[in-house]
């Protein structure tokens, strides 16, 4: 919601004013529409909105349309306002009211007497709300606006050129270093997305499906997490929200000019915004339908990525689910029928295999794995699957030891039993686990489309490995205030 100029907003106060009944006839597929064009409406003219579920058990929702109206300069402004309720049928009527903004704060128990000429500003602005709101659910009033993002790049790379996605949806732009105390704090890129919109407020608000297509995409490409920045430039500047016209203007009008702001070029020789633009065209192609279900297995992914430290077990938790959902739909069923000793024959068939073999099978057909690596794949899963993921989704055990995180020597100690310890173990095979979640996902994603992936993507998902190399350096503070470099190294 956006922020009005005055005060006394009240959501849970309904005014006594007068209150008039009109008929409002639409079809209830329309109503979605109207309400988010109503709601960016009322948004730009400084008032608020406020929805009330205390009612859904019996199947009503009621939103609340409220702003202010000028009359004359010396008078008090009216409040004027509209309730709709929401129920699973096609609209048919709402309620308009008007009262004063002096008898709104006072929370008048009387509707206050209004002259004519009140009343006529005030239905003329309700009128000109609802006839805007109306025509910017139709397809003329839709217009395109450039809006600009910035995202935040956490890896070692830069973009270092513009990049425009062939259906005209993104732009990247070059990246620049963001200096604090001399020193570079953050790497910043301009991301230009074009949106569709009836206005630049709506325009704002749609964006947000893009940007996550974006930083989803952009995670997976590089695989390292790209996340929106809500980026914060030294004073007085302030970050530009949108462009007039493609393509994006100068990099000295997207970034300010300031001492703290550096263009920073890649210490990769690599044009990494085009392997984003690629995975972009190529996901362009997925139907809706299969674009909705990918983008969840994407985010999954990406959940992986921002809890792989914190929180390692979700993270695992997170991958296993991003390869279950690339093999839903793999396990056959028993053509047989299930009868139970009490209650008799049942109406469902189970599976023939495990959802861990189903997973097994369908990523090494993705990776086009031979057997021996098959082998290791199932070894890998079946762990997984029944060590940590299961032990945590049925018994909430945490596998990583993150009850004891300030434990510097987690992980190292060998075990009673073994030359390492458990967590060394699940912590290898998480960084596997994030492994084959990317690998898996982008080709699936080339499988899908029928379209090559960007040569560097594919020399990186069919290389024929599903494990990191076991090779770790750790570094941790004695007593002695000296650094022990300890390396874990395979036999």
């Amino acid at each position: 919601m956006g922020k009005s100029k005055q005060t006394n907003w009240d959501l849970s106060y309904v005014p006594q004013a007068r209150r008039v009944l009109f008929k409002a006839e639409m079809a209830r597929a329309a109503i979605p529409a109207f309400c988010e064009a109503l709601h960016t409406k009322v948004q730009e003219i400084e008032g608020m909105v406020f929805y009330y579920w205390q009612q859904l058990s019996s199947g009503v929702s009621i939103i609340r349309y409220e702003w202010d109206v000028k009359i004359l300069k010396k008078r008090e402004p009216l409040r004027v306002g509209i309730i709709v309720n929401i129920t699973r049928n096609p609209l048919k009527d709402a309620i308009i009211y008007v009262t004063t903004r002096e008898a709104y704060v006072a929370r008048a128990k009387t509707p206050p007497t209004l002259d004519v000429q009140a009343e006529q500003a005030a239905l003329e602005s309700i009128q000109s709300v609802l006839t805007e709101a109306h025509y910017r659910t139709t397809p003329q009033a839709q217009k395109t606006f450039y809006i600009v993002k910035y995202v935040e790049l956490l890896a070692e790379f830069s973009y270092t050129d513009y990049a425009a996605s062939s259906d005209g949806l993104l732009t990247i732009c070059p990246t620049v270093g963001l200096l604090k105390n001399k020193i570079l704090d953050k790497k910043i890129s301009a991301i230009v997305l074009s949106v569709s919109a009836p206005s630049l407020e709506s325009a704002k608000d749609r964006v947000s499906t893009l940007i996550t297509r974006f930083c989803a995409l952009a995670t997976l490409a590089h695989g390292v997490i790209v996340k929106d920045s809500h980026v914060r430039w030294p004073r007085p500047f302030k970050p530009v929200e949108f462009v007039t016209s493609l393509p994006p203007p100068p990099i000295g009008q997207l970034y300010p000019k300031h001492q703290r702001i550096i263009l920073h070029p890649s210490r990769l020789n690599t044009n990494k915004q085009d392997m984003v633009i690629s995975l972009w065209q190529t996901f362009g192609i997925l139907s809706p339908a299969k674009q909705e279900a990918f983008l969840q297995s994407i985010l999954a992914y990406y959940a992986g990525l921002e809890n792989l430290t914190t929180q390692p077990t979700l993270a695992i938790v997170a991958f296993t689910a991003v390869l279950s959902s690339l093999a839903e739909g793999g396990a056959k069923k028993c053509p047989g029928k299930l009868s139970c000793s009490q209650c008799g024959s049942l109406d469902w068939k189970h599976n023939l295999q495990g959802e861990a073999i189903v997973i097994v099978n369908r990523i090494a057909e993705l990776l086009k794995l031979n057997k021996d690596t098959m082998d290791r794949l199932s070894e890998l899963i079946k762990r997984v699957y029944t060590r940590q993921r299961s032990a945590f989704v049925h018994g909430a055990l945490l596998r990583h030891g993150e009850r004891n995180k300030n434990d510097s020597l987690q992980g190292l100690i060998p075990s009673e039993t073994d030359l390492v310890s458990d967590v060394f173990q699940y912590r290898q095979d998480l960084l596997s686990m994030m492994l084959l979640a990317r690998k898996a996902l982008l080709a699936e994603l080339a499988s899908a489309s029928a379209q090559p992936l960007h040569q560097e993507i594919h020399s990186d998902v069919f290389d024929g490995k599903i494990t990191l190399v076991d090779q770790y350096s750790i570094s941790i503070k004695l007593k002695s205030k000296r650094p022990a470099q300890i390396r874990v190294e395979p036999l």
